[in-house]
């Protein structure tokens, strides 16, 4: 049966009898991939993911466990409808307007003991496949685990990192048939195909109300487990499980910019839907700066002031105006009590409203988990004028804490307050839902001092694949910059952006960079992002970013000294200046600029140092 495709609708079509002929395919709506529902000799429900007759993900086994009952083992499956999904909307992060278009296949699954049946729902894109389980049932209910597994080509190629706590570690390049059993990895993890036939990344989407995804590998391959709910957990009514997601994609390019995590998240509802009141902006932090002693009343304000000569949005307040933290011997804070400290926030904040400048504050998240006190706060700091709270150390993606972010942006929703969570797992695309998360950490950022260039370049197709993250970009010191140059730096703050971005560097050096005009002109959110093909993981990270009429261009090296002259056939038609920001071969504690006018069947002569790196701006001329 033909699908019809109809912009911005969801068309259901009727399935006149149920089939119970496994296997059963679903492909996607260009025909370029197709996955498999299958049942195997054991009776163990599987899944498999193809493109042509190359496998991507092999027969893999599939099931959740709830109430002792796994529903992966299975006596029957049913197909219980399909339809065509063909919708876009409004995006923020890699481009203005997102697409979510592909065909599902909805299956009841009756499992081989126990009551009841499992709904299994599964999405086929042309860049990739999502599925997840649903549960239907009453009470209190006991999820042990899932039998969800991907198995690989061994011969394929993974990028992976295994810091499960908050999901802060460096990404080790390996064989997948090289990976040693027992092995645990933190989602996402990227595939490269052999042949030079492209890339895939492993990940989950729309985590609510369920713990959070990593891996363990072994003989069944890459399997799900939850590492913070390791007995299981407990829920009520339906449980309904994230989606499992694979992306697939011939090029960087489509991998970075593929949609698939945020297509399976609802929008925002009720007032969120219209929250005019969230916006994004560039906000200095003063923490790689000086750490606690940098978080005094009057170097705050001198941080105002930065902030209005640079143009940036805002300041964060981090840890050292509220005094103790739970963990902690105590220390002075603003005052002795909360009224006393978040008068003195009061002040800042009036003091950048005459300036034109918001303030953040942050807060260990420790107090937080209890709601009455967290509506407390939230209603004070709004009260005085706060926009944002950057909430730390959760270091957990367990079902309790996966339900306190969410508790979090909903009651930060009444307040009009945006949230960024540091400290905490990968993002899942809950800023859809909740589009007051303006960030989410899950990354080795900057505050890590001994970032090396591969591990920069590494970012984009790794980590970043999952979404946004508090990489806080951009510090001209040796100390934070290990073996970087000043425009490699200038690179993170274009490539790592986020809605909200927390600029590491001391903003002194900003103000001082030959490069400031660059650097005012930044942007957090994009209308168009192009991975240019030179790009390569953990080599040569190069980004062409448009934000209106203008042109932003990224490149960082991770490897030895090149030479290459760019072709700028990204730009559309007219003239544009050019604003080149280059390595100095004498110093990476330098920096050339060149202005130039050009246009599209022009290119630009890029020289990188060892870990250096390019920026420019093209600016239409009118």
């Amino acid at each position: 049966m033909r699908f019809k495709l109809i912009l911005g609708f969801i068309v259901v079509m009727a399935v006149g009898s149920a089939c119970s002929a496994a296997p059963f395919k679903v492909a996607s709506p260009g025909g370029v991939l197709t996955a498999v529902v299958d049942v195997d000799g054991a009776g163990r429900l599987t899944w498999s993911l193809s493109r042509g007759s190359a496998l991507i993900v092999s027969p893999s086994a599939m099931g959740v466990t709830v109430d002792g009952v796994d529903y992966g083992l299975v006596s029957e499956v049913k197909e219980a409808g399909r339809v065509s999904i063909n919708e876009t909307y409004k995006a923020r992060d890699r481009h203005a307007k997102a697409v979510n278009r592909c065909n599902e296949a909805r299956f009841s699954v009756k499992p081989s003991k126990g009551a009841g049946e499992m709904e299994l729902t599964m999405r086929v894109y042309d860049d990739g496949a999502a599925y997840r389980y649903a549960v239907p049932g009453a009470g209190t209910r006991r999820v042990s685990g899932e039998a969800t597994a991907w198995r690989i080509p061994a011969e394929d190629t993974i990028w992976y990192q295994n810091n499960l706590l908050n999901y802060e570690g460096e990404f080790t390049k390996v064989e997948a048939g090289e990976v040693k059993p027992g092995t645990r990895i933190g989602a996402p993890f990227t595939i490269v195909l052999p042949d030079n036939a492209g890339y895939a990344s492993v990940t989950e989407g729309a985590l609510f109300k369920y713990s959070g995804m990593s891996l363990l590998a072994g003989e069944k391959g890459f399997q799900a487990e939850f590492a913070d709910d390791p007995g299981g957990w407990s829920d009520k009514g339906e449980i309904r499980s994230p989606w499992r997601i694979t992306i697939v994609s011939p090029d960087l390019n489509g991998l970075f910019n593929s949609d698939i995590i945020m297509n399976v998240n609802e929008l925002p509802t009720g007032d969120l839907a219209k929250a005019d009141w969230i916006k994004p902006g560039r906000c200095l932090w003063s923490w790689l700066n000086g750490a606690r002693s940098s978080v005094t009343p009057e170097n705050m304000r001198f941080y105002v002031d930065a902030a209005k000569q640079l143009g940036f949005e805002c300041v964060l307040v981090d840890e050292g105006w509220e005094g103790n933290t739970p963990k902690e011997k105590p220390y002075e804070g603003w005052g002795e009590t909360l009224d006393q400290r978040v008068a003195k926030i009061a002040e800042l904040v009036k003091y950048g409203s005459e300036r034109g400048v918001k303030i953040w504050v942050w807060k260990h998240h420790f107090m937080l988990k209890v709601p009455a006190y967290r509506a407390d706060f939230f209603k004070r700091l709004s009260k005085v004028g706060v926009v944002g709270v950057k909430i730390d150390f959760m270091d957990s993606e367990s079902r309790e804490m996966v339900g306190f972010y969410e508790d979090t942006l909903r009651d930060a929703a009444k307040y009009k307050l945006m949230i960024n969570f540091h400290g905490a797992n990968k993002p899942t695309g809950e800023s859809r839902k909740y589009p007051n998360e303006a960030a989410r950490e899950g990354v080795r950022g900057l505050e890590y001092r001994a970032l090396y260039p591969d591990y920069n370049c590494t970012l984009p197709f790794t980590r970043f694949i999952a979404g946004h993250g508090d990489y806080t970009p951009m510090h001209f010191k040796r100390e934070w910059m290990t073996l970087t140059s000043w425009p490699h730096q200038i690179a993170t703050a274009i490539i790592f952006p986020t809605f909200v971005t927390f600029y590491g560097g001391h903003p002194q050096d900003y103000l001082d960079s030959p490069a400031r005009d660059v650097i005012e002109k930044l942007p957090t959110t994009w209308d168009e992002t192009i991975v240019l093909p030179m790009s390569k993981i953990g080599k040569i990270a190069a980004f062409a970013r448009r934000k209106g009429d203008t042109w932003f261009v990224a490149i960082m090296n991770g490897g030895s000294g090149r030479s290459f002259d760019l072709p700028l056939n990204f730009l559309g038609a007219g003239r544009y200046e050019l604003t080149a920001v280059s390595d100095s071969m004498a110093s990476s504690l330098a920096l050339k600029e060149v202005k130039r006018e050009v246009g599209s069947g022009d290119s630009a002569p890029v020289r990188m140092r060892m870990g250096g790196g390019y920026a420019a701006m093209l600016t239409k001329k009118k």
